[in-house]
This record gives C-alpha cells, sequence and structure tokens, in this order.
C-alpha cells in the first residue's frame, strides 16, 4: 500500500521514526513530507506568504523529505508535487502527546495534516501517543527520547500497527477521516474501540510570565470517565478510534 506521511513534531521525532520503521517491516511503500521545524498546535492552518523550502534528505539508507511549512502545507505539497500518483491512505503522526477530545483534535496540528488530506478526497488518519509527564517534559527539553522510552513505545505501536493493518481496507474503502490515540501502557487485553471525542475545554493556553508577557503552555484535560468516551478508553488501556467524517453531514 503506497502510504503518505507527514507529522507536527518535525524530522527528529522518535515517533515518526517508529511509525515509518514498523510500517516498512509490514511491506508498505512510504512517502514522507515532514515539517522542518516543530508545528504543534497549528490545526490546518497553512503558509501564505514567503517562499517554502522543500529538501530530501537520506538517512540509513532511507529517503524524506522536509518542508518549511505546517503539517498541511507538507500534505498538500506531497499529495500534488512529491507523490508521483496518488497515495491510497495518509497517516499524520505519530504526535507526541494525545490529542483525545474535540479541543485537542481542532487544536492539533497532527489532525490538521490529516484533515488536508481528508479534504482532497483522501482516506487519512492521525495518530497520537499518550505519555506521562516525565517523557512529555523530557522530550521538550531534550529533544529525545532515553533507550527505555523508545523501546516501550516502540514495542506497543509495534503491536497496534500490526492489528490496525489487518484492518486497512476498512480505512481506505473511502475518503474518510479517523484520529487514533494510544494509551501510556496497552491493558493486557487491549482493543481497539470505536468511540467520541470528549467536549471537555482545556482552560487557558497560556500562562502570564513575570515581565508581563504570555508564553503558551500545554494544559492537560482532566479525566473523562464516560464509557465510550476516547479519553475514558485510553485510561483503561484500549485504543480509541474516533471517525470524524464531517462529509457525512452534507
Amino acid at each position: 500500500m503506497k502510504i503518505l506521511i507527514t507529522n507536527d513534531d518535525s524530522f527528529d521525532s522518535p515517533l515518526f521514526h517508529i511509525l515509518y520503521d514498523e510500517l516498512h517491516k509490514l511491506g508498505h511503500d512510504l512517502t514522507c513530507v515532514i515539517p522542518a521545524t516543530e508545528q504543534s498546535w497549528k490545526s490546518k492552518a497553512m503558509t501564505k506568504s514567503g517562499n517554502l523550502a522543500l529538501k530530501e534528505i537520506s538517512e540509513n539508507d532511507r529517503s524524506f523529505y522536509t518542508f518549511e511549512g505546517t503539517p498541511a502545507d507538507c500534505i498538500n505539497v506531497g499529495l500534488h508535487h512529491v507523490c508521483t500518483s496518488k497515495p491510497d491512505l495518509v497517516i499524520s503522526g505519530i504526535n507526541l502527546g494525545y490529542n483525545a477530545s474535540f479541543s485537542y483534535i481542532m487544536s492539533s496540528g497532527t489532525v490538521g495534516g490529516a484533515l488536508e488530506a481528508y479534504l482532497a478526497d483522501s482516506p487519512a488518519i492521525s495518530i497520537s501517543q499518550k505519555l506521562n509527564s516525565e517523557e512529555y517534559t523530557s522530550w521538550n527539553k531534550n529533544r529525545k527520547f532515553t533507550p527505555e522510552t523508545y523501546q516501550k513505545y516502540s514495542a506497543s505501536i509495534g503491536q497496534v500497527l500490526s492489528r490496525l493493518n489487518e484492518q486497512l481496507t476498512n480505512f481506505t474503502d473511502a475518503p474518510k477521516l479517523w484520529s487514533i490515540e494510544l494509551p501510556e501502557y496497552l491493558a493486557e487485553n487491549w482493543q481497539i474501540k470505536s468511540t467520541t471525542p470528549t467536549m471537555t475545554p482545556y482552560g487557558s493556553a497560556f500562562k502570564e510570565n513575570e515581565d508581563g508577557t504570555y508564553s503558551h503552555y500545554s494544559p492537560g484535560l482532566s479525566d473523562d470517565n464516560k464509557a465510550g468516551s476516547d479519553i475514558h478508553t485510553i485510561n483503561q488501556g484500549h485504543v480509541a478510534l474516533n471517525k470524524l467524517d464531517f462529509k457525512s453531514l452534507f
């Protein structure tokens, strides 16, 4: 299967490399157009001004493209300028941190990349991985995982992608949009469950500094104990699958 990949965490994201390696093992033909710099919280924003560079880079006998734009920019350029034929599927991710709840879905650059593909009539999936606070803080500070953290998520993501691979025809039979949320730890009897995004607001996304300026910080969401919600599902160790098929509304 031909798959176009992007993310919003940029090329150095360890979860992107895990995604690439696992999909490659499964035999898929991969094209990757990744933001040159981190583009979190950009939703489906696209760049209107300036000239954006597309660069091909090679690493360990693999080729990727970086693009100086948002995830939506990357997918648009990937679909119309990089891919020699239309891909069977677009995957955006794997995001460092969850995008559960409607609040995060509408804010996420990872989801925005998938949405751009969906609007171009391509089946698209965004995938996000819940991290614990220590892992997330370490990533933001050091831009890398410890070997133990890398192995932890490599193992669990490999299990999930192997199972998803058995169901890929369900995602590619029509141009639909899906958001997949991965728990920090998979339950012993974990399942991929159809869920509904919570409507929990995240409150202020800014903090005031001592000099009176404001800077962004990532607010957390309170636990949602409603059975069938995406947050409740990943907190139970299962994979949450949100169908975001807006075209069905028309």
